[in-house]
């Protein structure tokens, strides 16, 4: 879009937080929920579910040991079999074999379960392995949830900046009213529970102290009334340059204390 044409106001509500994250242009303000209570209890619940169709399979092989039947032990060795046996109907189109076709049922079901449950595992903290024919290898899912375990957390002047402006509260006044209602309006209130897409190259104390002290420095750039942002690479340059600086008085510090400095016990201790 030109930069010659401003955004038209957006609506109320979802549409201007949508266009609020949208409108950063270093996108460190795109915070989310991972909902990891509610992901954890769902992987719970799923556990549950599988344990019980486990139980359930483990019951059918403990019938299927008392069979003599030479078609019910084709079906524990030969997948064909048990895919015919499971599938077979008479002239009438009835099942010629119920119980296997029950237990192809409950197989497939439990094959669908296990991989909804292995991807809800993204939202679990876990090391399972598992053994590859060339090499070991995280499985995809897991390793997924890894990176997002290991990903930095959004920056804290960021949550308060974005929370600030979603409760319509500073400094415990409020001056607007909150941007989503209902239990929307609580997505800032565990900062544990947030995840950033994007977070600054460079997220260190120092950062944060320049920012929270010496924001008012920096050129920003104000996209309503009570929010402004400072691009990421202005405050890396304010970083770099008193980092500099700083280094630069350390080390002549160091030389001229060492030429000023006579008393052989103190050059030693220095």
């Amino acid at each position: 879009m030109s930069p010659g044409y401003p955004l038209p106001k957006p609506l109320n509500g979802f549409p201007r937080v949508a266009q609020k994250l949208a409108s950063d242009p270093d996108k460190t303000t795109t915070i989310f929920r991972r909902f990891d209570r509610l992901s954890a209890r769902n992987l719970i619940l799923l556990e549950a579910e599988l344990a019980e169709l486990e139980e359930r399979l483990e019951r059918w092989d403990e019938k299927d040991k008392l069979s003599v039947e030479e078609e019910v032990r084709e079906c524990h060795t030969e997948w064909s079999a048990f895919e015919r046996l499971a599938g077979g109907r008479d002239a009438d189109g009835e099942l010629v074999n119920p119980e296997q076709a029950a237990k192809m049922e409950l197989v497939l079901r439990i094959r669908a379960k296990l991989k909804e449950y292995r991807e809800c595992s993204l939202y679990i903290q876990s090391t399972f392995i598992v053994q590859n024919i060339n090499n070991e290898k995280i499985d995809e899912a897991l390793a997924v949830h890894q990176t997002l375990l290991n990903s930095k957390p959004p920056a804290a002047t960021t949550i308060k900046g974005m929370k600030e402006w979603f409760t319509g509260i500073h400094d415990g006044k409020h001056y607007a009213a909150p941007q989503l209602f209902g239990a929307s309006e609580k997505r800032f209130d565990d900062p544990y529970d947030l995840v950033a897409l994007r977070v600054p190259a460079d997220q260190d104390r120092l950062s944060e102290f320049i920012l929270n002290y010496f924001g008012g420095f920096f050129a920003a750039t104000a996209t309503d009334a009570h929010t402004s942002y400072i691009r990421e690479s202005s405050l890396a340059k304010a970083v770099t340059i008193l980092t500099s600086i700083l280094t630069a008085i350390l080390l002549f510090g160091s030389i001229a204390s060492l030429y000023f400095v006579h008393n052989g016990p103190a050059l030693l201790g220095m």
